[in-house]
């Protein structure tokens, strides 16, 4: 089953620059966190926060956007041009990380974010489109592990770079580097039609959030999965904000104690995946929730 997923036109270069990018992204948030902490003495921990909220707002802003423009055009193509912007943005984040400059390294993690958020509804799309239909499951599987392993290397390498002379170079090339790999790995989509190219993007942001949700809501099981995911990013995220703030006062080596605490929480995030996934064997309405979402 892996060997013929993994042979499937497209599967295996979108897992690998679906993972190089989640890759990518957490070696550059969880360096920022440690950089922020260790130049901006006292008012490290309140730019720590709002770096969190600066890399989530965008996918409140533009999820909806997104999730049109993912079934009005190509989704190939959509992958390429999000990979191209984050080459760019890794570039601009590499020279502000260099030079030091909080505000600049702000400014792209938002960036960042507003990249993610139009990658996203593209990344859960798209699947159903390299594989069939029979593979769905299988394939997001495959998808998950490949991003949990991400991030979880990308929570000990960002800390861990940081922490050396030459921390801000170290990142740059790191990221730069996993932004290109993921570039090219892009071409080697096969070109996928529009799933609905009549689709009419709404003006006015705030509309089209407000009709997606009214939408959602009239769905028990999907509403339900929403709120249950937005509750666990929302404490995951409070607690991931906070280790920096933690760790780097009380020691010496305080940025490889945030790379090992990052690693602990990855760890136990893929430990409670796991054993709900066995939980959930052959109950359908669980199964239909994660699908759905």
């Amino acid at each position: 089953m892996a060997r013929g997923l993994l042979r499937a036109p497209g599967f295996a270069p979108f897992v690998l620059l679906q993972a190089l990018g989640a890759l990518g992204d957490n070696v550059y948030k969880n360096a920022l966190a440690v950089a922020v902490v260790l130049h901006a003495g006292a008012a490290g921990p309140v730019l720590v926060a709002a770096a969190g909220g600066l890399f989530i707002l965008p996918f409140l802003l533009v999820s909806a956007r997104a999730g049109a423009l993912a079934d009005r055009l190509d989704k190939a193509r959509l992958v390429r041009l999000a990979k191209i912007a984050e080459l760019a943005l890794m570039a601009a984040g590499s020279a502000a990380l260099i030079s030091a400059s909080d505000a600049a390294s702000l400014a792209v993690l938002f960036g960042l974010g507003v990249q993610a958020a139009f990658f996203g509804p593209v990344k859960y799309a798209i699947v159903p489109e390299l594989v069939g239909a029979e593979d769905i499951a299988s394939a997001t599987g495959w998808i998950e592990a490949a991003t949990f392993l991400a991030i979880l290397i990308g929570s000990i390498v960002g800390p861990a770079l940081m922490a050396e002379a030459a921390g801000g170079w170290l990142v740059g090339c790191v990221v730069i580097s996993l932004a290109g790999v993921g570039l090219v790995a892009a071409f080697w989509l096969p070109p996928l039609t529009a799933a609905a190219p009549g689709v009419v993007c709404d003006r006015h942001f705030g509309r089209e959030i407000a009709t997606l949700l009214g939408q959602a809501r009239h769905t028990p099981a999907v509403w339900a999965a929403i709120l249950g995911l937005s509750w666990f990013w929302a404490v995951g995220a409070v607690f991931v904000t906070e280790f920096p703030t933690l760790a780097i006062p009380l020691s010496r080596h305080g940025a490889r104690l945030v790379a090992t605490m990052l690693a602990a929480f990855a760890l136990g995030v893929g430990a409670g995946s796991v054993a709900t996934g066995r939980l959930a064997r052959g109950r359908s309405r669980l199964a239909a929730c994660r699908t759905e979402v």
